[in-house]
């Protein structure tokens, strides 16, 4: 299905593995437990802006016009508003590391934490503070370390296990974080809630977004036969790990 291989193409770009390579033996819509705060913005702000894309033929400045879309704490690049997937997607507590105003009040500079620029411009003055403004906003709302739980979804293929954000409405997917199932140790579950705790051998930052401490995954499962398809295909595809069942009482 087109969603499938939406999925296997997210896994392969990560892997480098290739897409018909990419078997997904699992899927579960999952709420994670993590430092990452998801807010959004209602409405989503979304407008053309132009972007500064080297220099033209005669040597001026090339602006682009493109469709962006700001939601969910992702800024979305489309070609033109009625495109299905977007060129790029940043997110923006990874990402992003601030805003800048430009040499006009029309211009406009995201800062990615790489160095680079994206330098934009708006149609006018109001709708370039609008971006402005709603952008340091998102980046000011991940200056808390609190723990907040995200909407992803779990998938296990390749031997690995892969937490990933998708965009329905444009069939985007992207892999928030993901860790080799060689490197999980235990499993604690409990199936009348449906939480789900995954432990690692060792912390690492690729366990999960913007922590250097995180030793574990704090998953939360629709109900209990989601549970039990996830214990299942794990057991199936390692051995070693080790299963603990709790119990609420």
């Amino acid at each position: 299905t087109k969603h499938t291989s939406c999925l296997e193409s997210c896994v392969s770009s990560e892997t480098g593995i290739p897409v018909s390579d990419c078997d997904i033996l699992l899927y579960s819509l999952i709420e994670w437990k993590t430092e990452s705060k998801v807010v959004k913005t209602e409405p989503s702000l979304t407008s053309d802006l132009s972007y500064k894309a080297g220099r033209s033929f005669f040597g001026g400045e090339k602006w682009v016009s493109a469709y962006f879309v700001l939601e969910d704490g992702l800024l979305y690049q489309y070609k033109t508003k009625n495109a299905t997937k977007p060129d790029h997607c940043y997110i923006i507590e990874e990402e992003i590391s601030s805003v800048e105003r430009g040499v006009t009040s029309a211009d406009f500079s995201v800062i990615l934490r790489t160095g680079s620029r994206i330098n934009l411009r708006a149609s006018d003055d109001d709708n370039a503070k609008s971006w402005i403004e709603a952008i340091a906003s998102f980046i000011q709302s991940y200056s808390s370390t609190a723990e907040y739980p995200v909407n992803c979804s779990l998938v296990i293929a390749t031997k690995r296990l892969f937490i990933c954000h998708e965009d329905h409405s444009t069939g985007f997917c992207r892999c928030l974080s993901h860790v080799q199932l060689s490197e999980v140790t235990h499993v604690e579950m409990n199936y009348e809630t449906h939480f789900c705790c995954v432990y690692f051998k060792q912390c690492s930052p690729m366990q999960k977004p913007s922590s250097s401490k995180a030793c574990n995954w704090q998953l939360q499962f629709p109900s209990a036969q989601h549970c039990e398809q996830f214990e299942n295909t794990m057991k199936d595809c390692c051995y070693s790990i080790s299963f603990n069942r709790l119990t609420t009482s």
